[in-house]
This record gives C-alpha cells, sequence and structure tokens, in this order.
C-alpha cells in the first residue's frame, strides 16, 4: 500500500504530445519562491539517481537537457524533472505538494529510514504498474 505520494510534473498530454499543466497551476512568478521551491526539491533524500537526460518536453531546442531521479522528504516523491521544469520556467509543482512546501516554510525535514524505505517500495510499486522508469511525467 502506498504511503508516499508521487509528485507529477504534468496532468498529462494534449493530442499533439504537448504537455498539460492545470489551470489550478499558474507559474511561480515570485524569484524568491521559486528559489526556495527549488532548494526544497534539491535538499530530498536520493531514491533513484539517474540515467541519460532526456529532452525538454517544453522546449524541442533543449534535446538532452533533463535530468532522471528521484528524491523524497518522506511523505512526497518527486523527479529530478520537476525540480528542472520549476527552476527553468517557473512551473509550479501541483497544488498539494506546493501547499507541503509552504507549510513546511520551504524547508525539508529528514525522513526516517522507514519513510526512506517505504517511499523507494512506493517508486518501485510505481515503476512496476506502470512499466516505466520515467514516472512522474
Amino acid at each position: 500500500m502506498s504511503t508516499t505520494r508521487l509528485a507529477m510534473v504534468f496532468e498529462g498530454y494534449d493530442r499533439h504530445g504537448r504537455p498539460l499543466l492545470g489551470r489550478e497551476r499558474p507559474p511561480l512568478s515570485d524569484a524568491d519562491e521559486r528559489r526556495r521551491v527549488v532548494r526544497f526539491l534539491d535538499s530530498g533524500v536520493i531514491l533513484l539517481v539517474g540515467g541519460p537526460l532526456v529532452p525538454d518536453q517544453l522546449d524541442p531546442r533543449h534535446p538532452l537537457a533533463v535530468p532522471v531521479g528521484y528524491a523524497t522528504d518522506g511523505i512526497w516523491i518527486w523527479g529530478a524533472s520537476l525540480r528542472y521544469y520549476v527552476d527553468r520556467y517557473g512551473v509550479s509543482p501541483e497544488h498539494d505538494l506546493l501547499d507541503h512546501i509552504r507549510s513546511c516554510d520551504y524547508q525539508i525535514r529528514v525522513p526516517t529510514q522507514q519513510e526512506i524505505e517505504q517511499a523507494g517500495a512506493d517508486l518501485e510499486e510505481y515503476f512496476r504498474r506502470s512499466g516505466s522508469t520515467e514516472g512522474g511525467s
């Protein structure tokens, strides 16, 4: 049973394969908040590192720019791609994650070993169900 939430980068894709962002996710236009959100995302415990860079889905001029990997604070799991899109374009994390980040005053807490292990298991289950290693998009 999943106990950590996996943050999605986009709500889905249109019929042309372009990513969709919901209306409840306005861009992070305040530069200070954007930096604070990026710092929060950078501070998570790494669950999975890497592989090759993948294409920037918002700008095809950057074919191999987006990192792959996952981190957690024990409550949420997010991909390195989310951090990239927040930093580069001001894409807002999904509403519940942004509320969580704000409620933590942009300071990440250190998850327990049990929370880290559960987040890792939840991420593996997500990959198993989706048949993907690039979830969260």
